[in-house]
C-alpha cells in the first residue's frame, strides 16, 4: 500500500488538479477561488468539495486523479455504499480524534457495514496494482463491481457509466459490424464485377480469334488453290503453244484438254465463289458474335444495375448507420439526464438529511421532556412507596398496641359476670377500632414459600387468603417458575387458570386502583377481574340499603366466601372482630 502523500504534496496536487480543472473548462475561475478558501477548513480534498458543490461531476473529475490517490470513502461513494457526507463527517470526527481510522468510525457510526469495508480496501488495493494510470475513472470502469449479496444503496455514478459504457460499446460494435459488412458487400462486388468482365473478354477474345484463324486458313487455302489453277493454266498454255507446232491433229485433243482446263477453271472459280460466300458467312457470324456481344454488354448494364442496387442497400446501411449514431447522440443526452437527475436526487437526499435531522432534534427534546416527566412520576412513586412503608410501620404499631390492649384485658379480666362482660364488651370495642386488616398466611408456610422471594410469597399468600389459589396449585407454580424460567406473573396465569388482570391485580394489591381514585369494594373487584361490572350493577340493583355488597355476589353464586371476605378485609373498609381462619371455619 502507497503512504498517503505529504501535506505540501497534496496541496501541490490540488493546485495542478484544480489548473487543470480550470483549463478543461470544468470550473471557473470564481468557483477554484471559492474551493480553495474552504478548503482551510473543510477536510474533504479539493475534487469531492466540488462534487460537494455539484460543480464537477465525477467522470470529469477522475480522470484527472491518479488511481493511487483515490481513497477508501471515495470508492464507497463511487460504487453507491455510502454518501458524500457520510465521508465529510468522518473526516470531522477524524480530525478532532487523529488517532482514529476512517473506517473505525464509518463502520461504528452504522454507515458501512466491516465486510464493506474489506471489500473497498481490496478494491483499492486492485486499483493501486495498476500504479501509473493517470485516469482512475477508466481503470475504475474496468474494474467495475459490487459487494456480493448487496447491492448499491444509493446512486452509484460508476454504475451509470458501466451502462453507459456498455450502451456505447455495443453500438460502436454495431456500426463496426455494418461497416464491415458494407466493405465485404463492396469487395465482393468487385470481384464480381470483375470476374464478369474478364470472362466475357477472354471468351469474345477466344471466339474471335477462333474464327480469324479459320478464315484466314480458308482464305490461305483458296489462294494457294487459285495460285495451282492458274499455275496448272500457264502449263496448259505452254503445252498447248508446243503442241500447237506439233500440228492440227493433236489440236482437237489440246482443244479437249483446253476445254477441261477451263472446266477446271470454272471449277476453280466456283470454288472462290463458294470461299467468297463463306467469307460472306464468316461476316454474318461476326456480326452474330458482335450481337453477343452487345447482349453481354446489356448483361454488363445489368449487372451494373445489381451493383446499383448494392450501393443503394449500402446507402439504406448507412441511413442505419446515421440512426444508431443518433441512437447513441440520444443515449449520450439520457447520460447526461441520469447525471441531472442523480444530482437533483443528492440534493433531495440532503434536504431530506436536514429535515430528518430537525425531526430527530424535536425527536430527542420531547425525549428529554419526557425523561423529566418520568423522573418526576418516579419521584412521586418514591414518596409514595416512603409513604406508604410509613403507614406499614404505624400499622404494625397499632398492631402491637391491640394485643398489649388484649393482654391487659385478659390479665384484668375477674370472675364477676358484669365486669367480664363489660371487659369483654371493651376489649371487642377497642378492637373493633383499632384492629386493621389482616394477611392470612395459614397454620403453616410451606417450604416452596420459604425458598420463594418477599414479593412472589405475598402474591402467593394473598391468593391463597382470597381462596384463588391453594397449597397444591402454589407447589405447582413454583416448581414451573423454577423449572422453565421466565418472568413469574406469566408463570402463574399458565399454571394457575387465573386471568392476566387477576395476577396482575394482586402482583400490585390493588395500587394501580387506589392512584386511579379507587375508593369502593366494587372498583377492586371489577379490577381484579373475579367480576364484571354487569354483575356488579345488577346485584347493586337489588341490594338492600346498608348490605353488603360481597355478601350479595356470594349469596348470587358469583363470588366464594374466601373472595368475599378477602375483599371486605382489604378493600371494603369493613375490619372484622375474629382473624380470617375463625370467619372461614364459621
Amino acid at each position: 500500500m502507497n503512504p498517503p502523500l505529504a501535506a505540501a504534496d497534496q496541496e501541490k496536487f490540488e493546485i495542478r488538479l484544480g489548473e487543470a480543472l480550470n483549463k478543461a473548462g470544468l470550473l471557473t475561475p470564481a468557483q477554484l477561488a471559492q474551493a480553495m478558501w474552504e478548503k482551510a477548513d473543510n477536510p474533504l480534498m479539493l475534487g469531492e468539495l466540488c462534487m460537494q458543490h455539484g460543480w464537477v461531476a465525477p467522470q470529469d473529475l477522475y480522470p484527472f486523479i491518479p488511481v493511487e490517490l483515490v481513497r477508501i470513502g471515495e470508492i464507497l461513494v463511487l460504487h453507491g455504499y455510502l454518501e458524500l457526507e457520510h465521508v465529510y463527517q468522518a473526516l470531522l470526527q477524524q480530525k478532532h480524534h487523529p488517532e482514529r481510522k476512517l473506517g473505525q468510525i464509518l463502520v461504528q457510526q452504522g454507515w458501512v457495514q466491516p465486510h464493506w469495508l474489506e471489500w473497498a480496501l481490496d478494491k483499492q488495493q486492485q486499483l493501486r496494482r495498476r500504479r501509473g494510470a493517470a485516469n482512475s475513472w477508466e481503470v475504475m470502469l474496468e474494474q467495475w463491481s459490487t459487494i456480493p449479496d448487496q447491492p448499491p444503496l444509493y446512486a452509484s455514478p460508476l454504475q451509470v457509466a458501466q451502462q453507459v459504457h456498455k450502451a456505447t460499446a455495443q453500438y460502436q460494435a454495431q456500426l463496426e459490424r455494418y461497416q464491415e459488412q458494407v466493405a465485404a458487400l463492396e469487395a465482393q462486388l468487385e470481384r464480381e464485377r470483375q470476374q464478369l468482365v474478364e470472362s466475357q473478354s477472354r471468351q469474345q477474345q477466344q471466339r474471335i480469334a477462333e474464327l480469324e484463324a479459320q478464315l484466314a486458313a480458308q482464305i490461305q487455302q483458296g489462294s494457294e488453290q487459285h495460285r495451282a489453277a492458274q499455275q496448272r493454266i500457264q502449263e496448259l498454255e505452254e503445252q498447248l503453244r508446243a503442241q500447237q507446232d506439233r500440228g492440227s491433229a493433236q489440236v482437237q485433243a489440246l482443244a479437249e484438254q483446253l476445254q477441261a482446263a477451263q472446266a477446271e477453271l470454272e471449277t476453280l472459280r466456283r470454288h472462290c465463289h463458294e470461299l467468297t460466300e463463306w467469307q460472306s458467312q464468316a461476316k454474318l457470324k461476326l456480326q452474330e458474335l458482335g450481337s453477343r456481344l452487345q447482349q453481354h454488354q446489356q448483361a454488363e448494364a445489368q449487372l451494373r444495375q445489381a451493383l446499383e442496387h448494392k450501393e443503394a442497400e449500402l446507402a439504406a446501411l448507412s441511413q442505419s448507420l446515421q440512426e444508431q449514431q443518433h441512437q447513441l447522440q440520444v443515449a449520450q443526452s439520457t447520460k447526461a439526464r441520469l447525471i441531472a437527475d442523480l444530482a437533483h436526487a443528492r440534493q433531495e437526499a440532503s434536504q431530506t438529511i436536514h429535515r430528518l435531522r430537525g425531526e430527530l432534534q424535536e425527536a430527542q427534546t420531547q425525549l428529554q421532556v419526557t425523561q423529566e416527566r418520568l423522573q418526576e412520576v418516579q419521584a412521586q412513586l418514591q414518596a409514595t412507596q416512603s409513604h406508604l412503608q410509613s403507614t406499614e410501620a404505624q400499622l404494625q404499631q397499632a398492631r402491637e398496641q391491640v394485643r398489649q390492649l388484649q393482654a391487659q384485658v385478659q390479665a384484668n379480666r375477674t370472675p364477676s359476670p358484669a365486669p367480664a362482660t363489660q371487659t369483654a364488651s371493651v376489649a371487642e370495642s377497642t378492637a373493633d377500632a383499632e384492629l386493621p386488616p389482616q394477611e392470612y398466611l395459614g397454620e403453616e408456610d410451606l417450604e416452596a414459600l420459604q425458598r420463594a422471594n418477599p414479593w412472589v410469597r405475598r402474591i402467593l399468600t394473598q391468593l391463597r387468603a382470597a381462596g384463588l389459589l391453594d397449597n397444591a396449585g402454589i407447589e405447582t407454580v413454583l416448581h414451573a417458575w423454577e423449572t422453565e424460567g421466565g418472568t413469574f406473573t406469566d408463570v402463574l396465569t399458565h399454571h394457575s387458570g387465573l386471568k392476566p388482570e387477576t395476577v396482575k391485580f394482586f402482583s400490585e394489591d390493588g395500587y394501580s386502583v387506589y392512584l386511579a381514585g379507587g375508593r369502593h369494594v366494587a372498583d377492586y373487584l371489577k379490577a381484579s377481574g373475579l367480576v364484571s361490572a354487569a354483575q356488579i350493577q345488577q346485584i347493586q340493583e337489588h341490594l338492600p340499603p346498608g348490605g353488603s355488597l360481597c355478601q350479595a355476589l356470594v349469596e348470587a353464586g358469583i363470588l366464594s366466601q374466601a373472595s368475599a371476605l378477602y375483599f371486605e378485609r382489604h378493600f371494603g373498609g369493613k375490619k372484622p372482630r375474629r382473624s380470617l381462619r375463625q370467619e372461614l371455619m364459621l
